[in-house]
């Protein structure tokens, strides 16, 4: 392109250059577009100043050792075409320079085709990638991610809960980009949990490995039973851990481990799409651990409030969590429904 926009003068390559051009209204929309930039029409500029402006702009940026030290002999010029000489040797050297920086630009500023997923309060949903990766998507969940994977690495924004089998590609890793963190990883099956509204974010290695970064912090290795967990720019992997309270969703289950009763509840609300507030909130910061083998929220509700000592009631559209009077001594079960 810069080499026809400086008017070459080998008419044969010029004349294949044209039709090649025209073929195509991208390219051609490049070429005006140099011509415009440098307030010069191609077609002005006289063919063998042009051509020997081409010449001297390559012999002055090729390596030291290697430059062609022969004198290009000129045509001479009609009078009044003096300044056209100097314009197209600036040209001829600002459009080199303008085509390939032209080219990089495009592939930066031109984003690609990019698909934006999302679950509602209550929902869940399963999408495969053009590369083959799985996910399936917790509620209240969005994903934003290229249509189509590009050359480089292939990064999915995140905001909600996820669960990702990565279909194995060494060249190009997969990335996956939360409000907190960077997840890496080439092949294999984890679950983030990365919701806007949380303190923290959370990674749960399945099989395989992956690495867990947050901001410019050095990305630590996470190896299957790894759990991860982000918050602001502190990354700590807890290794063979129990990973049923970030992975259970996937099933249909419900697990928590010492889970405080405010993630808890912002949980039941997301699975059930219910507003759920807590009246008193010294139960805020009680914990519960608990499974469920088939989630069912007033099973859900009876059981955490009774480990923490409260009782709800519906009001309206919503639940309200009160203190109870008499405590249940008990804090910690197991129950699933029949």
């Amino acid at each position: 392109m810069a080499r026809y926009a400086a008017g070459d003068d080998d008419a044969q390559w010029r004349e294949a250059t044209r039709d090649w051009i025209a073929a195509d209204p991208e390219r051609i929309a490049i070429a005006a577009e140099f011509a415009q930039i440098v307030g010069l029409s191609p077609a002005l500029l006289p063919a063998s100043d042009a051509g020997t402006a081409w010449s001297r702009f390559r012999a002055s940026v090729a390596p030291a050792g290697h430059r062609n030290t022969t004198v290009p002999v000129r045509r001479l010029a009609p009078a009044g075409f003096s300044q056209w000489r100097a314009r197209g040797r600036v040209a001829a050297g600002l459009l080199l320079a303008i085509g390939i920086g032209w080219a990089i630009a495009r592939a930066i500023i031109r984003p690609a085709a990019v698909r934006e997923l999302a679950t509602v309060a209550g929902g869940r949903a399963s999408v495969t990638l053009d590369d083959g990766t799985r996910v399936v998507l917790g509620p209240a969940t969005q994903i934003r991610v290229p249509v189509r994977f590009g050359p480089g690495a292939r990064i999915l924004e995140l905001d909600g809960e996820a669960y990702f089998h990565v279909a194995h590609d060494a060249v190009h890793p997969f990335l996956v980009q939360t409000i907190r963190g960077l997840v890496r990883d080439v092949g294999t099956t984890f679950v983030v949990r990365a919701y806007r509204d949380d303190a923290a974010d959370r990674v749960a290695v399945e099989e395989g490995r992956v690495t867990l970064a947050a901001g410019n912090t050095t990305p630590l290795p996470m190896g299957q039973g790894d759990v991860g967990t982000v918050v602001g720019t502190t990354v700590t992997v807890q290794h063979h851990a129990d990973l049923r309270a970030l992975t259970a969703w996937v099933q249909g289950s419900m697990a928590f481990q010492d889970t405080p009763l405010r993630d808890a509840i912002r949980e039941l609300s997301r699975t059930f799409n219910v507003d759920i507030t807590v009246a008193d909130s010294a139960l805020l910061g009680k914990t519960i651990t608990g499974t469920f083998a088939h989630v069912n929220l007033d099973l859900a509700l009876d059981e955490i409030t009774q480990a923490v000592g409260a009782q709800y009631e519906r009001v309206g559209a919503g639940i309200v969590i009160r203190r109870r009077a008499t405590v249940r001594a008990r804090h910690e079960w197991t129950t699933s429904t029949r």
